[in-house]
């Protein structure tokens, strides 16, 4: 029939028809109506026959399909390849495996073990184990006798790895059944009768050590005394600076910092950066050429500055952190003996009386490296308050790395002015050698020009005076010999007169001829 007219405004369209909205042709499109994105078709729904092993994968949202291989993935196109069967055979849960006689010479499977340490920490210390040829029980007797049979790592280990206070109290339980645990459960159990085992681990470490972190402190502390020491006396140092001054006051003449009555230390490092006109050398150049020209010798500056290279290596921080470190060990060593003496006696402890003797030695070694670093902090105000910088914003590092520095620019820009000096002289004679190879050629051709000049004035005087004389139109002897066309033409007259001479002469008509 006709279609049914337009809804009034205001109104909703006709009632659907009975059973709903039918569906488009060729079934609903991919997404309406599935809860996907729109084009995302709804994968085929698989019906196994049993249950299966389920996989755990993490499924990706289907709202971020889009754009990624699996937006266009159809998996059943393989379905060809794949035998469902079998894995229903091959994956099917709570299938039971056939029943095989056990062979009699099967072992019982191994028990696991109870793990009552942490994860991470018994599996660290079972390798420390595995790494050393000692016994659990051989390791006690070496912590209760100070031993160093044992190794400061393995000790860390052994300190780092330690059961907390509430596995300790788990582990009693199983003192009786030791082969019950792993094999750090059963190390530690054997520790058990070792009291305060931590701090007992914490000192040994610190004594094994103290030493060799109380020698590696004094040379860092005599490096600053020494170098504080040198540049306070360097009188050539003092003169240095005091060139340097005058230099740039001149330069800096009628400008804001005209008038200068000290500079900060770190202006010595820009020396180099102020060039000449030329850009050919720089006022630190210029500062060593007169270091060098002078009498009372400027420039043992540098002899005087190289305790200065190895007090910039020094980490003041580091070596206040060091002795900080030592005395906080040594208050540490004290409570450990505190608290094994209040403890129960244990066989074969030496603990405390060795580290009572330790302790000993230990505290008057650490307090004249205390004295030490007292005397660096005394002589290295000094040198900052000589030079004019704060000893409260400056390190050793800083002020020693100036001068070292200082000192190395130097030997570096003479090593430069000699060089250029050397290039200098180098062009400087090959200049006179090219002067004096001109000079020479420049006479040559003066003295050919006067020769030449004299040889045509006297052709010209003997010419003259022969055509005054007549002599040049009589004829001499011939000097030079005749060109060869001329001397065959001589030749042939020659002959032919010869031949005349030879002939009988006529006789004349007058002359009788008739025989007498």
């Amino acid at each position: 029939g006709p279609p049914p007219p337009p809804p009034m405004p205001g109104m909703g369209g006709p009632p659907p028809p009975p059973g709903g909205i039918p569906p488009p042709p060729g079934g609903i499109p991919g997404g309406f109506g599935t809860g996907l994105p729109h084009g995302l078709q709804p994968k085929k729904v698989y019906k196994p026959k049993g249950k299966l092993k389920k996989l755990p994968w993490k499924k990706i949202a289907p709202i971020k399909i889009k754009g990624t291989i699996w937006e266009n993935l159809n998996e059943t196109e393989l379905e060809s390849l794949v035998q469902f069967s079998k894995i229903e055979e091959s994956f099917a849960t709570g299938s039971k495996q056939r029943a095989t006689k056990a062979p009699s010479n099967d072992k019982p499977a191994k028990q696991q073990k109870i793990s009552v340490i942490d994860q991470k920490k018994a599996y660290a210390m079972a390798i420390a184990l595995g790494s050393v040829k000692l016994s659990s029980k051989q390791i006690c007797i070496a912590i209760l006798e100070l031993d160093p049979v044992v190794s400061p790592q393995l000790l860390e280990q052994i300190q780092h790895n330690a059961p907390s206070a509430e596995e300790r109290e788990q582990l009693q339980a199983y003192a009786d059944k030791q082969d019950d645990v792993g094999q750090a459960e059963q190390f530690y159990l054997s520790l058990a009768g070792v009291t305060h085992l931590v701090p007992r681990i914490r000192t040994m470490i610190f004594r094994r050590e103290f030493n060799e972190k109380l020698e590696s402190i004094k040379p860092d502390l005599r490096a600053v005394i020494i170098a504080s020491q040198a540049v306070v006396e360097s009188k050539a140092l003092q003169k240095v600076l005091q060139l340097i001054l005058l230099v740039g006051n001149y330069m800096n003449a009628g400008g804001y910092n005209a008038g200068t009555h000290g500079f900060k230390l770190s202006f010595l490092l820009q020396l180099r950066n102020t060039k000449s006109s030329e850009h050919k050398i720089s006022l630190l150049h210029f500062i060593v050429d007169i270091m060098e020209k002078d009498s009372s010798d400027l420039w043992g500056v540098v002899p005087q500055l190289a305790a200065a290279a190895a007090a910039a290596r020094v980490d003041s921080s580091g070596i206040r952190a060091e002795v900080q470190a030592l005395h906080h060990g040594v208050s540490a060593a004290k409570n450990a003996v505190d608290l094994v003496k209040k403890g129960a006696s244990v066989p074969k402890d030496c603990f405390v009386d060795k580290v009572e003797s330790f302790l000993k030695g230990a505290e008057e070694d650490l307090q004249r490296v205390t004295s030490t670093e007292d005397q660096m902090k005394v002589k290295f105000t000094e040198a900052c308050t000589l030079f004019g910088e704060s000893a409260t914003d400056t390190t050793p590092e800083d002020l020693f790395g100036i001068f070292a520095e200082f000192s190395a620019s130097l030997q570096q820009a003479q090593k430069e002015n000699r060089e250029l000096r050397e290039a200098q002289r180098r062009a400087d004679d090959k200049a006179a050698a090219e002067a004096a190879r001109a000079a020479a050629t420049r006479n040559k051709r003066q003295k050919i020009r006067v020769d030449d000049d004299g040889k045509d004035k006297g052709i010209m005087d003997d010419l003259t005076a022969a055509l005054a004389s007549g002599s040049a139109f009589r004829k001499g002897p011939r000097k030079n010999r005749r060109p060869r066309a001329a001397v065959a033409g001589r030749t042939a007259s020659s002959s032919s007169e010869e031949v005349a001479a030879a002939a009988p002469t006529p006789p004349s008509p007058d002359e009788d001829t008739s025989e007498v």
